[in-house]
């Protein structure tokens, strides 16, 4: 994980290629507080591209979680713990099926045990968040159809305060540049959940 000088934090190579390609200005893609790359720190977790995460039930400060495509299946696996300081999850371009998924990216389903992929599937875990949500999906995302974003809108319980933002032009690695669109509802979301 890098962490910045705000406090967020995200996947080293995420975050590091968000800031080169879509952030000439070098701010947090949550809060838009300048983030220096001089200034970044790594927790030293990261390996590979892989990160695992265990909740300890030790998080002293307010956070969100914040998942991004495949990165959506670790958010909401994190947020259906439910921990006490957890304030909100946003999703970014994400799915609801890992099968689903599958199947549109090989044009078949493999035969694999599908007990296997729970873990990795966002529906295992959506019906059990109860912290606020806002969902995002390019309409336009030709890797993770609009519809899977709006798959994922709606298995969030009703009794969870959530919010669906579509934004028409933006597809699956443009969205952050649609810049009032995608984080102004961000920005409004961290603020009146951050409390």
């Amino acid at each position: 994980m890098r962490v910045l000088p705000c406090g967020h934090s995200a996947h080293l190579f995420c975050l590091d290629s968000w800031l080169k390609q879509n952030n000439r200005t070098k701010r947090c893609p949550l809060c838009q507080t300048k983030a220096e790359t001089k200034f970044l720190e790594s927790c030293g977790q990261c390996e590979g591209g892989q990160v695992e995460f265990e909740y300890t039930g030790k998080i002293s400060e307010v956070f969100f979680v914040f998942g991004r495509s495949l990165g959506s299946a670790s958010a909401s696996a994190l947020a259906a713990i439910n921990p006490e300081n957890l304030r909100g999850v946003i999703f970014e371009s994400s799915f609801g099926n890992i099968k689903r998924m599958m199947s549109l990216v090989s044009g078949r389903f493999p035969e694999i045990n599908l007990e296997l992929l729970n873990p990795f599937s966002n529906d295992t875990y959506l019906a059990q968040i109860k912290k606020p949500c806002l969902v995002i999906h390019g309409e336009r995302d030709q890797i993770i159809p609009f519809s899977e974003g709006k798959y994922v809108f709606e298995a969030i319980p009703e009794s969870v305060d959530k919010e669906f933002i579509g934004i028409p032009s933006a597809t699956h690695n443009n969205i952050s540049s649609f810049e009032g669109q995608y984080f102004s509802p961000i920005k409004k979301f961290i603020e009146k959940y951050g409390k």
